[in-house]
């Protein structure tokens, strides 16, 4: 917790745990609210097999997220979450975890290919912790933001930017960009953060 203080982190960091305990003992460290009565130093609950009140258990807790095991999650179960105005995330064992899974429970689970990950996100699931980020990345880069040459093309046919010029116009296109991420892709995104970041992402590699 101190040194979250110390980086001036707040609002990026969640405390997660197992044990309802130890995340009890962040809330008595850090009582703090917001203006909507909301813990300011936030904390996810965390499961592995999920007991039948384990809504009622986050909500006593006054947990700002809850964490299900990937094959855990459920439509019914993520509805729940967010009916009660919390975050959702499904979590991937480690490696050797998930090759263990892949030899008693699923075939070839320990691949985490992209139908995998598209069969847990469409429980409506809002995050994930995985071991493949970069595929998962690339599979919701795919779903949503165009290339970056793509998206100059598109700037450039609505007249937001000139590409006459000799440059590639790489700041003015992000400028751009970004405001277009402001009107339109903020509003139905869960997060400002997660459309800055999957703009970022797209926008930040060297593509032509």
């Amino acid at each position: 917790v101190n040194l979250v203080d110390e980086l001036e982190m707040v609002d990026q960091v969640v405390f997660v745990s197992f044990q309802e305990e130890r995340l009890k003992i962040i809330h008595e460290l850090r009582p703090q609210r917001d203006e909507n009565g909301k813990f300011i130093y936030k904390v996810a609950l965390l499961f592995i097999r999920v007991p039948d009140d384990f809504i009622q258990r986050a909500k006593t807790l006054e947990a700002a997220e809850v964490h299900l095991r990937y094959d855990a999650c459920s439509l019914k179960r993520v509805e729940a979450i967010h009916e009660e105005g919390m975050k959702s995330l499904a979590w991937f064992g480690s490696p050797k975890v998930m090759k263990k899974d892949g030899t008693i429970k699923y075939l070839d689970v320990f691949n985490e290919d992209e139908n995998m990950y598209q069969c847990v996100l469409n429980t409506g699931v809002q995050q994930m912790c995985v071991n493949r980020p970069k595929r998962l990345m690339n599979m919701i880069e795919s779903q949503t933001l165009p290339p970056f040459g793509a998206l100059a093309q598109i700037l450039a046919e609505v007249g937001a930017v000139d590409t006459s010029k000799e440059n590639d116009n790489r700041a003015e296109i992000n400028v751009k960009a970004e405001q277009l991420v402001e009107e339109f892709l903020e509003p139905v995104c869960d997060s400002v953060e997660i459309a800055s970041t999957i703009l970022s992402e797209t926008i930040g590699k060297d593509r032509r």
